[in-house]
């Protein structure tokens, strides 16, 4: 992991539970105990205790190894963090836990990588004049080893026949370091390798939390958060004090934090938000891998997982400066220019942090958000936040109340992407951090680079796609792709549907792409009011759309895949009557009814059915105050 330097700090945590402080003993000068030669390697290394953020992984592995040890997996009398490795597990056979990350998208870590880590753990005990004999060492990675990923504890590597390979690597990377045969014999017998993903590290620790207290499973973040905290507290004291004043958390310890943290959890609050609707936990450890992906999908936080979006490290870099300035980041621009792939690469980045993605945002779903961040331990044990992708934009309407509302407690962030054209109506836009992502001949040449790599695309450059692009990311990577424009290659989709008269399809494309457009989707019970069909010709047509990523279908909701995708459809759909665009509006507005559009105009008051039947003769005063204008849906 990256150092930073010697006066560089852990931001610390609002809350810092108790520590189990070693009491300073009187020594001698030469009084052949462990005592000196300890303090001198543990002085000798404080330079690895001063790291950054980075970090958090190791803190979470600290968690995890604190309820092991609390429920007896892991015998130790206490963890510290930052010890004489990035863990120490002190007991009579003390166990030296060195913590390696890695982001999903660079891969597996390779056999030679983890040799090196394991001999590095060897040196460092060696340099120990009197390091214990009983001494084993543990180290953990976050990804597997080459494919193979065990997470038994107390396997050691020569127990274990699958890791004969990285036996093999570790012999010859000691013998090149200087370590005598006789001594890796008797270190390969004392070390295990464990490979924990930060998905299997939160749901053991949850089902520990929930089994050692009582709580539900979907309660037990805040007990984790508090560990977590506890951790990172005590690596920024162990990096600032002498051996006599190390701190670690003992049993008792741990177990005080869990019981006091349990008991102040409101599973209420936790729960509601969650069972409403309104939100979820956020997995960035379950790849998506989506064969459709550079054919024109929104990037959801399984595409980042699974590493398909390039990384895009200056627009990271600024939303997370923006929220460690304490602000709201809002990413905007238009559709397609790649908002949403900046906006879930920064949150992946910022994994600290407890994200919730909203799916609905109304004036009646802030409070139930708020109280969620509060008891998730917002402010106490690390932040919490929220990620809203397309600010104003179907039900997603209710940003500035959040915003509001945020504010006001400390610990929650707020990151969004929105479209330019929505950013207008938001009162607090002013207010906020704003990200505007571009795809310049950088960016264009890594998303280049990484197509070849991976065989999405055969072009040998990338400057054509890049000056026909536009400058939309979307645009510039299906040209790379597809070899044609998105534009183009949804024309003939639609005209393929009206050769081999697919005349549902077609009706259930105009409707759901006008919709979703203007950032509405349709419940399929709607749509059925719209469309001319049974209802099992509805269902073949909506199955064969979904299977041709034309609409995508969450829940009984139709939608689109992207709005820009959506635009093409709409025009290619239309672009021969019938249906008139003025038609299909009016079947949307009309026979489906106001509300799912309504939720994309917020304003002083609702819009009315009889102000959207007034759309043949729009006039500027019945459009006052709603986001979608006048002129706009004129211009249709």
């Amino acid at each position: 992991m990256a150092r930073k330097s010697k006066h560089a700090k852990r931001t610390p945590t609002k809350a810092v539970p108790a520590a189990t402080v070693t009491p300073k003993r009187a020594t001698d000068e030469d009084d052949g105990s462990l005592s000196s030669p300890l303090a001198s390697r543990w002085a000798e290394s404080r330079s690895g205790a001063v790291a950054g953020r980075g970090f958090h992984y190791q803190d979470l592995v600290g968690a995890w190894v604190a309820l092991h040890i609390l429920t007896g997996d892991i015998e130790a009398g206490r963890v510290l963090a930052e010890g004489l490795d990035d863990l120490t597990c002190e007991s009579s056979s003390p166990q030296q836990v060195q913590v390696k990350s890695r982001q999903e998208r660079v891969g597996d870590f390779r056999t030679a990588e983890v040799a090196r880590f394991v001999v590095q753990v060897w040196q460092r005990r060696l340099l120990r004049i009197a390091a214990d004999a009983d001494e084993s060492a543990v180290v953990v990675v976050e990804r597997a080893v080459d494919g193979y990923a065990p997470y038994e504890w107390t396997r050691r590597l020569n127990d274990d026949d699958g890791w004969g390979g990285l036996v093999t690597v570790i012999r010859q990377h000691a013998q090149e370091s200087g370590i005598a045969a006789d001594a890796v014999d008797q270190l390969i017998a004392r070390t295990t390798v464990v490979v924990l993903p930060q998905q299997r590290i939160f749901s053991e620790a949850a089902e520990r939390v929930a089994a050692h207290t009582g709580l539900p499973l979907g309660a037990t973040l805040p007990v984790v958060q508090a560990l977590r905290a506890a951790m990172a507290e005590h690596a920024d004291r162990n990096a600032e004090v002498g051996w006599d004043e190390r701190v670690g958390l003992s049993r008792t310890d741990i177990e005080r934090i869990v019981t006091e943290t349990a008991a102040l959890v409101d599973r209420e609050s936790l729960a509601t938000a969650v069972a409403n609707g309104s939100c979820e936990a956020i997995d960035f450890d379950t790849p998506l891998d989506d064969p459709e992906f550079y054919s024109g999908s929104g990037t959801q936080p399984g595409h980042i997982a699974a590493g398909l979006v390039t990384p895009r490290p200056v627009a990271a870099d600024e939303v997370l400066a923006g929220l460690g300035s304490g602000r709201a980041v809002l990413i905007a621009g238009p559709s397609g220019i790649g908002k949403s792939a900046v906006l879930w690469m920064a949150a992946y980045v910022a994994r600290h942090v407890v994200w919730y993605r909203v799916h609905r945002l109304g004036a009646d779903d802030i409070e139930p958000l708020i109280r969620l961040a509060v008891a998730a331990g917002a402010g106490r044990h690390g932040p919490v936040g929220f990620v809203v992708d397309g600010v104003g934009t179907g039900s997603l309407t209710a940003w500035d109340e959040l915003h509001r509302r945020a504010a006001a407690v400390a610990g929650v962030l707020l990151l969004g992407s929105v479209r330019e054209e929505d950013t207008l109506p938001l009162r607090t836009f002013g207010e906020c951090v704003v990200v505007r992502p571009r795809l310049d001949e950088d960016l264009a040449g890594r998303i280049h680079k990484g197509l070849l790599e991976s065989g999405a695309t055969t072009q040998p450059h990338w400057r054509e796609a890049y000056e026909r692009s536009n400058g939309l990311t979307l645009e510039f990577t299906h040209l790379l792709t597809q070899g044609r424009r998105l534009r183009d290659v949804i024309g003939d989709q639609v005209r393929e549907r009206v050769r081999g008269h697919r005349t549902v399809e077609l009706a259930v494309i105009a409707p759901v792409s006008v919709a979703h457009r203007w950032g509405a989707a349709l419940p399929v019970a709607d749509l059925a009011e719209v469309v001319t069909g049974s209802a099992g010709e509805l269902k073949e047509a909506l199955t064969r759309l979904a299977d041709e990523h034309l609409v995508t279908i969450d829940d009984g909701v139709v939608s689109g895949l992207h709005p820009v995708r959506s635009a093409a459809l709409c025009e290619a759909v239309h672009e021969v009557p019938p249906p008139t665009i003025s038609s299909t509006v009016r079947d949307v507005t009309e026979r489906i009814g106001t509300g799912h559009f309504c939720l994309s105009w917020p304003g002083p008051s609702a819009m009315t059915r009889d102000s959207l039947r007034s759309l043949s003769t729009p006039s500027p005063a019945a459009w006052t105050g709603h986001r979608v204008t006048w002129r706009r849906w004129l211009a249709l």
